[in-house]
Parts: structure tokens; C-alpha cells; sequence
């Protein structure tokens, strides 16, 4: 994507809506997407990436559980982001989230879904250890026809 105009980046953002799966119950998808164009920065808010500058990106897709878009920088699968929303050069709203997936389309796009969720300093502010955070991250809960009573948990 180096070099290219805005119209040329959205024809390539628009060649990938073959690949968009907007339907709910597909796959891990719980909420419809819908199809929206605009520009996101991506601020690192975990210690996997070492640069400080925002990461650029193009959105393709949202729904009420996450986006999609297109960036020219790898993003790891499970590293987390404050997606910042820009209108007219401005951030007008941000949101944090997780990256759930991410594909090399060619040497320099690469395709991510990110999951929206909660910010990491409010999981801080609940007294949440730093490394038990992740292991919160065990995806939906499994369905169990069993019931737990107030007596079966372990509150301290």
C-alpha cells in the first residue's frame, strides 16, 4: 500500500468484500457487520510491540463485537489496541480491543479483525493481576446444562 492514493487503497479495500462474512452465528461471529469505509489509528496498549507510534489502518468492516480493516503493519493475534477513530484528520472516539485475526494479503496489507472489549485499567483498577489477565481471555464460555448455586462458588 506504499505510496498509494486514498481512491487507490479504497478499490483494494473494496476487492476484499468477497471475503466478508457479515452473517452472525458464523464461525466466532455473534453480531452482524456492516460494511463502513474510514481511517483508524491503532495505539499499542501491551508490551508485545516495541515501537510507540500508531499503527495506521483503513476500516472495512464493524459491528457491535469488533472491526475490520486493512494496515501495512503485521499485528500479532492477541495483542491488544486502542482503536482510535479519525474524522477530518481528528480522533472523534476510541474504543480498546483485541486482535483476533490476522492474514497477509500480499508484501504489504494485511487483513485484521479485532474484538472490542474492556480497558485494560479498568481490569487494574478491579484489582485484577497483570498476568491473570490473559488467562481471562479463554474465549465464550462452553454451554452446560449444569447449574451453579450461590454454595458452589468460591467467593473469598
Amino acid at each position: 500500500m506504499d505510496h498509494e492514493t486514498p481512491s487507490q487503497r479504497l478499490a483494494r479495500i473494496e476487492a476484499l468484500e468477497a471475503l466478508r462474512d457479515t452473517a452472525v452465528g458464523t464461525g466466532d461471529r455473534r453480531f452482524q457487520r456492516h460494511q463502513v469505509r474510514g481511517n483508524i489509528e491503532l495505539i499499542k496498549t501491551d508490551e508485545t510491540r516495541q515501537t510507540s507510534y500508531p499503527v495506521v489502518g483503513n476500516l472495512r468492516d464493524g459491528g457491535l463485537g469488533g472491526v475490520g480493516f486493512v494496515t501495512e503493519e503485521a499485528l500479532d493475534v492477541g495483542s491488544s489496541y486502542r482503536i482510535c477513530f479519525v474524522k477530518s484528520g481528528s480522533i472523534v472516539e476510541s474504543q480498546p480491543a483485541v486482535v483476533r485475526h490476522s492474514r497477509c494479503l500480499d508484501d504489504s496489507t494485511y487483513l485484521v479483525g479485532a474484538q472490542f472489549c474492556a480497558e485494560l485499567g479498568l481490569m487494574h483498577l478491579m484489582d485484577v493481576n497483570e498476568h491473570e489477565i490473559a488467562k481471562l481471555d479463554a474465549g465464550p464460555p462452553q454451554e452446560s446444562d449444569a447449574f451453579l448455586g450461590p454454595d458452589d462458588l468460591n467467593i473469598s
